[in-house]
């Protein structure tokens, strides 16, 4: 009976032990990773301004834990002689957030619409040149492509290996306008392949027949030209087979199906042929536009675009000439005929540029601006409560006039894909599987569905776990969970390694604490023979 007594009193000492020990979901201690931009900084020896891109520019940096850290891919001009002069040299460069030049390199003049196709590639047009280039910023090796490169903005889809560009079409001649004779100039969306062979082509006058009436509210004439459309931005979401142009003085954006062909819908002040779209400023208030001359409409996310509105030409302004240019992202409702501003910008009214600029939305909900005020330029980057987080301007010198920035010519991105762990600390109980929750993101903004791999492995390489998925498009997040068995009582070290479609890879280091299941069974059988215990003391009291 003595016997019995101790070990129901050591049963119960290890179910009090056993209770202060946490039991909880799995936990994840990521290690601190460094980054390794690895990209050669050798620049071409005629690279005459190089060194005031970074001596002569000014950075106002807020935080630099709120900015989006990575590179900053953009075209750079020079003013050599004076600002009306067409005769611009300048450089594609790769810059990191404080404005060391990581690589580059000169043009005799300035290249145009570059964007990354790849992780290790981009593409630009240089005005003057006829074709399309690609340039690996990694080896510095150059493919020129025999294709019209339109105006603007050209873009690439990895999928068809084709290129969409816009193209000036004289729909008129020899229009007599205030008793001068033009030509109206409307734009087309023309597909190219590799060798420059037409293979698509959306025609702009069937949507946007031209309107004297329309055209009398700015008259806009270039050189010998009526510019009725002036279209200046183009975005190719592949998936869903659209294509998304920014038409500028019709202060619109026009949506077109590329397997009908077809015009699918037009949001904006005027929309032509098309039924306009019932339009909302941010504070619900309906509005007769969203924005005025635009730039850069790029999508970012389902329904969900970013915009670079100049805010020129705005009629509704005692001077037209003169506006207040804000970011602004819109969220289209096509079952309710709606465009709905959802976030916006205000700049500084010091900030108004009346012609191009950019702007793109990073992974972290920042928005960048691309203020194309020369001759000095510069990019402001705000978070989502419109604070300045970033900003950098390029600062004319004695050497030359300005700078300039070339329309839709900038892209943030970062040397491998990045990973965010959805909790830093998790315990399994032993038998229990890990779920390792991990938020993913592309090198940069794709607009495509890429594939993609993650797999977890051991200290000792042993593979635990692996997963094929899919990168959301237009640098969207990309959630996966990893679920690991089989794991011993005790601490591991897991590597999760992800890698693109481009075979880049990144990796962070995670912990997993498994505990030991001895206790709770202790813990089980101390309770019953506690109760045991009680029972039989119960039973003879009652005897």
């Amino acid at each position: 009976m003595r016997s019995f007594k101790i070990l129901s009193l050591f049963f119960v000492a290890l179910f009090a032990v056993s209770l202060v020990v946490p039991a909880s979901n799995m936990q994840i201690v990521p290690a601190n990773i460094e980054r390794d931009y690895w990209i050669s900084e050798d620049l071409p020896s005629n690279s005459t301004y190089v060194n005031a891109i970074r001596d002569d520019t000014h950075f106002r940096v807020s935080d630099d834990t709120q900015y989006y850290d990575g590179l900053n891919l953009f075209s750079l001009g020079i003013y050599p002689n004076h600002t009306d002069s067409n005769d611009r040299v300048g450089y594609l460069l790769v810059a990191d957030m404080d404005g060391n030049i990581r690589n580059g390199f000169y043009s005799d003049f300035q290249p145009g619409s570059p964007k990354l196709i790849n992780s290790t590639s981009a593409l630009y047009t240089v005005r003057g040149e006829d074709g399309i280039f690609f340039w690996n910023w990694v080896d510095n090796k150059t493919q020129w492509f025999n294709v019209s490169e339109g105006h603007h903005e050209v873009v690439y889809n990895p999928v068809s290996q084709t290129f969409l560009t816009m193209q000036g079409v004289d729909v008129i001649e020899d229009y007599n306008f205030t008793g001068d004779l033009y030509q109206v100039v409307n734009d087309d969306i023309v597909e190219y392949d590799m060798d420059g062979t037409e293979l698509w082509r959306w025609e702009g006058n069937i949507t946007f027949p031209f309107n004297i009436d329309e055209f009398h509210l700015r008259n806009e004439t270039r050189r010998d030209e009526l510019d009725w459309t002036h279209t200046n931005s183009l975005y190719w979401d592949i998936d869903n087979g659209m294509i998304y142009m920014n038409v500028r003085h019709l202060d619109c954006v026009v949506a077109v199906d590329y397997n009908t062909g077809e015009t699918a819908y037009v949001f904006g002040r005027y929309t032509g042929e098309n039924p306009g779209m019932t339009m909302y400023n941010k504070y619900g208030e309906e509005v007769d536009s969203l924005f005025y001359h635009a730039h850069a409409c790029e999508v970012i996310g389902p329904n969900r675009f970013i915009l670079y509105d100049n805010d020129y030409k705005n009629i509704t302004r005692p001077d037209i000439n003169v506006g207040i240019t804000r970011l602004i992202e819109v969220e289209i409702d096509t079952d309710a005929n709606t465009a709905t501003e959802v976030w916006s910008w205000t700049s500084p009214e010091s900030y108004f540029c009346r012609a191009q600029g950019d702007a793109n939305r990073f992974p972290n909900g920042n928005t960048i601006g691309v203020h194309n005020q020369a001759p000095s330029p510069f990019m402001t980057e705000v978070n989502q409560a419109g604070e300045i987080v970033w900003e950098w301007t390029f600062n004319k010198t004695d050497a030359h006039i300005g700078w300039r920035l070339s329309p839709n010519g900038h892209m943030r991105f970062r040397v491998e894909p990045t990973i965010e762990l959805a909790e830093p600390v998790v315990t399994i109980a032993e038998g229990g599987t890990a779920s390792v929750h991990v938020s993913l993101w592309d090198t940069f903004q794709r607009p495509v569905t890429e594939p993609g791999k993650i797999n977890a492995t051991s200290a000792n390489m042993v593979t635990l776990a692996y997963e094929e998925f899919d990168f959301l498009p237009h640098w969207q997040e990309t959630e996966v969970v990893l679920e690991i068995p089989g794991l011993q009582v005790g601490t591991h070290l897991i590597q999760i390694l992800v890698e693109n479609v481009d075979g880049i890879q990144s990796e962070v280091v995670v912990t997993v604490e498994v505990t030991s299941n001895m206790l709770l069974y202790v813990g089980i059988g101390a309770i019953v023979v506690v109760a045991l215990v009680v029972i039989v003391v119960f039973m003879k009291k009652r005897a």
